[in-house]
């Protein structure tokens, strides 16, 4: 049983399996949960034995959920206290294979995550020198020259109204740059909290935006950092690309977390892509070791919710 316990699920775990019980025709079967039945070691969905074959099956449970099941002489079952060891050792040698699988899959999505996120920030990045460069560069490039040109001028009208012109000019760079310091970090965020930066998104959104905020004040400041963005991108989503007339946006907090809906009444279909704004937030959702799910049947809309916790931190989670 030792020997049982400590082996791979493998050809070694069949072996050790095979002369704990002295059958050598004992075989091992694999529960599949997304497809709800048995597999063979070829991945060969399998149906359990009935008495009226010579052998008999029995179920591998952990905790009541199925991982396995055994194959065996009906001759085994003379041996009440064997079967039961083994029963015990292999579920849990099943148990084992399923917790490394787990963790082998979420170790490797928390690396493509932090490509994403990276690539993201390297685009991100790229498209702000972009937008510097093309917008409010130019525009202060154009108050300079024009400043030039009325230091030049002889004439009292030509000089006001190249004056009025780089006013004008300098009121549209600020505007842009105000727009690009939004996107790095919402000065209402740091102004007037998760609440407030929401309804000043709301005020902006040339769509109507039904709001249900409850105890978002006090939060840490990357949750709300992040809440802020999903919820941006949401309304974005809802904006360009749903073709939605009205969006509800709840965000609901306690001592712990944050929960948030953001549904629209668009056109749905909606999937994260692999360079799309979707897959972004779902990535800061997990990063704070949070979850976001997104329900867009076609036709009827879109909903995201995503929970944040305010700490990743599991010592500070159990106290």
């Amino acid at each position: 049983m030792v020997e049982v316990g400590s082996a791979p699920v493998s050809d070694r775990l069949i072996g050790a399996l095979r002369r704990a019980v002295h059958d050598p025709t004992l075989t091992l079967l694999r529960w599949l949960p997304d497809e709800a039945s048995f597999v063979d070691g070829r991945g060969v969905s399998q149906t359990l034995p009935d008495r009226s074959t010579g052998r008999v099956s029995m179920v591998l449970e952990r905790h009541g959920t199925p991982v396995g099941a055994l194959v065996f002489d009906e001759a085994l079952q003379d041996q009440p206290q064997l079967l039961a060891a083994v029963r015990s050792a292999t579920s849990l040698a099943l148990e084992n294979q399923q917790m490394e699988q787990q963790l082998r899959d979420q170790l490797i999505e928390v690396r493509r995550s932090r490509e994403r996120i990276v690539t993201a920030g390297d685009s991100r990045r790229r498209q702000l020198e972009r937008d510097l460069h093309d917008g409010a560069q130019q525009r202060l490039v154009a108050v300079s020259m024009e400043l030039a040109r009325a230091q030049r001028a002889t004439d009292a009208q030509e000089i006001r109204g190249l004056v009025e012109q780089a006013r004008a000019d300098l009121t549209n760079a600020l505007d842009e740059l105000r727009e690009l310091a939004r996107g790095v970090y919402p000065p209402s965020l740091r102004e007037r909290g998760l609440a407030g930066s929401i309804t000043a998104l709301a005020e902006r959104s040339s769509l109507p935006i039904k709001l249900d905020l409850r105890a978002c004040n006090g939060l840490p400041g990357h949750v709300e950092l992040a809440a802020y963005f999903i919820c941006a991108e949401a309304v974005t989503n809802a904006t360009k690309y749903a073709k939605a007339a009205s969006v509800g946006i709840c965000i609901y907090g306690n001592e712990r977390e944050i929960q948030m809906e953001i549904a629209d009444n668009g056109i749905g279909g909606a999937k994260p892509g692999p360079d799309g704004g979707l897959l972004g937030i779902a990535d800061r959702a997990a990063a704070l070791g949070g979850t976001l799910s997104i329900d867009s049947p076609q036709g009827k809309g879109t909903t995201i919710r995503a929970v944040l916790p305010f700490s990743t931190d599991p010592e500070r989670d159990l106290s």
